[in-house]
């Protein structure tokens, strides 16, 4: 059984996310990997286009972007947030953590708790729960939960299955307590004995195993997501949203077959955007908003999976109307 529960009094006050402005799309790879590679790739993965940061274009960068995003619609003040969480496998540094550099850039009162949380495909939805399990402190008001990744940094030129399949952007999500929120349900799980088939070392390139990432995803994620809806005595059809990480778009369809669903209701954003490792579920919930700006609360089912092995649900009735968008940052040079 999965590490479950409930989180009370808890609301997303606001949603935001960043991405590059260079727009990088797949006839780029054609001269590296050929035509028939790419439209291989492009059928097979769903991505077309995606955003790459520049050499001195970061992480947090990104996540500031958005964070002030989110500061100019009112939603937090640097005397009003009580913790920064960054959460990312691309960090500024090794050290320090790259949340105590957001609490000074971005203005936060010294008397703020800010630290790191080291993950990435599973990344949004441990943050927030992170973020949320904070909120159950007396002292804490407000939150503000960063992150992203900008992995086109670790993946090599000529590596035909990863190179053309990450995008970078980061997001930034204020979290509040309110008496009247409605819950949130999680449910998490960890296999480090798979840690091997996504890896990077110290100063080195992604690596990935795409048989065992797959093989995972099928076996296990399915299963999450059914023993998640059981626990809230929800069926796959009070649904409205299924927000996952977006792997890539095979994954994606063989997810919604083994849970009973179709693809109409699980929302793509890698098309455009790639594979954005712990941005790819806000990244989906602010272009669902940017694509239909009539969206309002729907009950949604998030769940991120990948590198760790590591897997996360968060059931909650979102509200597309605290999505404030996706910003534009620099050009990137590419």
């Amino acid at each position: 059984m999965a590490v479950s529960g409930t989180i009370q009094n808890v609301r997303i006050a606001g949603m935001a996310c960043a991405v590059p402005s260079a727009v990088v799309g797949n006839d780029i790879f054609v001269s590296r990997f050929g035509a028939e590679q790419m439209e291989k790739f492009e059928k097979m993965v769903g991505v077309r286009e995606r955003r790459f940061s520049d050499a001195k274009e970061s992480t947090a960068d990104l996540a500031v972007a958005a964070a002030r995003q989110l500061q100019d619609k009112g939603l937090w003040s640097g005397d009003n947030v009580d913790a920064v969480l960054f959460v990312s496998q691309t960090p500024n540094r090794i050290l320090p953590a790259t949340a105590c550099e957001l609490q000074a850039r971005l203005g936060i009162t010294t008397d703020a708790i800010a630290y790191d949380i080291n993950l990435g495909c599973s990344g949004f939805a441990y943050g927030l729960f992170s973020a949320a399990s904070l909120l159950q402190m007396p002292g804490v008001g407000r939150v503000i939960l960063c992150g992203g990744d900008t992995i086109s940094k670790l993946t090599k030129y000529d590596d035909p299955a990863r190179a053309p399949l990450f995008g970078d952007a980061g997001f930034a999500v204020v979290l509040e307590k309110e008496d009247e929120a409605t819950p949130i349900h999680f449910a998490f799980k960890t296999d480090g004995s798979g840690s091997e088939a996504i890896s990077c070392e110290y100063g080195g390139h992604l690596c990935m195993d795409g048989m065992d990432v797959f093989n995972f995803t099928i076996n296990e994620v399915p299963d999450l997501i059914k023993e998640t809806l059981a626990d809230c005595s929800l069926s796959v059809d009070q649904i409205d949203y299924f927000v996952l990480h977006q792997a890539n778009r095979f994954v994606l369809k063989q997810v919604a077959f083994a849970i009973g669903t179709s693809m109409r209701k699980l929302p793509v954003s890698m098309d455009r955007y790639g594979n954005t490792s712990s941005a790819s579920i806000p990244l989906t919930l602010c272009d669902m908003k940017v694509r239909d700006p009539d969206l309002s609360v729907k009950k949604c089912l998030m769940s991120g999976f990948g590198v760790g092995l590591s897997w996360g649900t968060l059931v909650m009735d979102f509200n597309f109307d605290t999505c404030f968008g996706i910003v534009e940052t620099r050009r990137a040079d590419v």
